[in-house]
């Protein structure tokens, strides 16, 4: 296996040492594609006979379905296609992995017997027209019994509030706790962790602080929404045409819902209009496989802007209690962290509470953090899953312990971090306030300077590339990666360096999910 460079070799500074592609400025692989309108998203797709499909949603944060009658509906012309929860077999579910009493839940497809959030889906439509399925919806008739609803994670974990997940039990909270309860409602998952002893750093601390941080829901506000196209031929092999960060994934989560073997699935990565992690495994596809295998005609499922934000999935908000105790001289001692992680009628993202004890050596650390439901839709993944918010709180309170201190918040954390750190955390804070010149830093009037530092992983999962070499020297390089943020001109990038050939011979391919390598994405 070829290996590019050694550490040593790194760029610093600015510099590419010792690389002759990677590091400089090179043409985009797509940029001619896109700047010409060329590039084929999954809304270009309109294979022959191709219906438009649309949702019925709930109008109602949470209420239970008393009855669903779709009859008007199914005899409007042009209409070729309607499906309930009701209607499809009884396996066909999105099997959701839960850490609540380490068991499975079931998630169904559609709202069955209750709706959790505004916006949750009733029924699918599939008709010759996006205007007669639109049509249709409307002739669907559902009794709804209307039910006290959440939205807000402090309302959510009381008591007396109506369970938003069916099966959900009271917890007990934990014994110190800044929302004064002792026992907890609406709780999807929870995530503990202890090093040392906290009581006993606080107890050594010379200073205690503790302070509520809240972050809001955030959609990822991609530029094209959630879009589709499915077809299945005659032997019951599927085909998807798709906006997503990762094929494969849409085609693990398809084989899952549709209890089909994967070689009878094949995904199309198509061009992507944005992501921000959002369009990992998708959340149309399956619909739109659903309506094409009934109608038996291709069928393209587009999300409104309007649909984007009443379904899509945003990153979860959090309410975190930070508690920091430091000695006098800005040395941290312990850190605590309490936090309730708004889910929606899903789960995820109380894990990531871990990265609020930062990048620092805190010798006493423990956190207690908690997924919450309310009545607003699941949450999904946006650039680096729940650090930005663990982050925000974690970073936010050492400035305002910084500022109590009278200690510069670049030295306060430079204190605090490990010496020999194998990530070079310190020496990279250092050169960045180098470079942005920290020390001599204005401090007129309307103008502020910030620091706060951040860490993500890397490497999530395996990813495969065919190199072929040409009998004229040129090289292509075939993957199941999407080009995200230039992947494809990475890859270019790497081919011409490892294999010392010119740049403009390299080309990238992106195969479907039946001819490429897999990635993870």
């Amino acid at each position: 296996m070829a290996q590019v460079r050694d550490q040593e070799s790194v760029a610093t500074n600015g510099e590419t040492n010792g690389f002759k592609v990677i590091g400089k400025r090179t043409k985009r692989v797509d940029a001619l594609e896109k700047v010409t309108g060329r590039a084929l998203y999954a809304s270009d797709v309109s294979p022959p006979g191709m219906l438009r499909g649309v949702f019925l949603r709930s109008p109602h944060p949470h209420a239970l379905i008393k009855s669903i009658d779709t009859s008007k509906a199914e005899q409007l012309p042009g209409v070729l296609a309607v499906i309930t929860q009701e209607s499809l077999a009884a396996d066909q579910a999105l099997v959701v992995e839960e850490e609540m009493h380490a068991t499975r839940r079931v998630q169904t497809l559609f709202a069955q017997d209750k709706v959790r959030y505004e916006g949750e889906k009733i029924a699918a439509i599939a008709a010759t027209t996006k205007e007669i399925a639109e049509e249709a919806a409307d002739l669907i008739e559902v009794e709804y019994e209307p039910l006290q609803g959440s939205g807000h994670v402090l309302d959510s974990i009381k008591e007396d509030m109506p369970a938003i997940n069916e099966g959900t039990e009271l917890l007990d909270a934990p014994d110190e706790n800044p929302w004064g309860a002792a026992k907890l409602n609406n709780v999807a998952g929870e995530h503990h962790s202890s090093e040392g002893d906290v009581e006993a750093g606080f107890k050594e601390s010379d200073r205690v602080y503790t302070h509520t941080l809240s972050i809001p829901r955030a959609h990822q506000t991609y530029i094209e929404p959630q879009v589709t196209v499915a077809d299945v031929d005659v032997s019951g092999k599927v085909t998807v045409w798709t906006s997503t960060q990762g094929p494969f994934g849409v085609r693990s989560n398809l084989a899952n819902s549709l209890r089909l073997p994967t070689n009878k699935i094949n995904v199309h990565g198509m061009t992507m209009g944005g992501g921000f992690g959002a369009k990992f495994g998708g959340i149309v596809d399956t619909y739109a496989v659903l309506l094409a295998q009934k109608s038996r005609r291709p069928v393209k499922m587009v999300y409104s802007r309007h649909e984007e934000f009443l379904d899509g999935r945003p990153a979860p908000g959090a309410r975190i209690t930070m508690k920091t105790g430091v000695k006098n001289d800005g040395t941290i001692v312990a850190r605590q962290a309490w936090a309730l992680w708004d889910t929606g009628a899903g789960q995820g993202g109380g894990y990531a509470t871990m990265r609020t004890k930062g990048v620092y050596n805190v010798e006493h650390f423990k956190f207690d953090a908690f997924d919450v439901n309310t009545c607003k839709p699941p949450p999904g993944a946006y650039r680096a899953p729940g650090a930005p918010q663990a982050t925000f709180a974690g970073e936010t309170q050492l400035n305002i312990i910084a500022d109590d201190l009278g200690i510069d918040p670049v030295e306060f954390r430079l204190k605090n971090m490990r010496e020999g750190d194998q990530i070079a955390f310190k020496e990279t804070l250092q050169a960045v306030a180098d470079k942005a010149g920290w020390s001599t830093r204005s401090k007129g009037p309307n103008e502020g300077w910030g620091v706060a530092v951040g860490e993500w992983t890397n490497g999530a999962g395996p990813g495969t590339a065919v190199v072929s070499l040409h009998d004229d020297g040129s090289v292509h390089v075939f993957s199941g990666l999407m080009d995200i943020t230039g992947t494809d001109t990475s890859m270019a990038q790497i081919a011409a360096e490892v294999l010392t050939v010119p740049y403009e011979d390299v080309t990238t391919v992106r195969g479907d999910t039946d001819s490429a390598p897999f990635a993870t994405g």
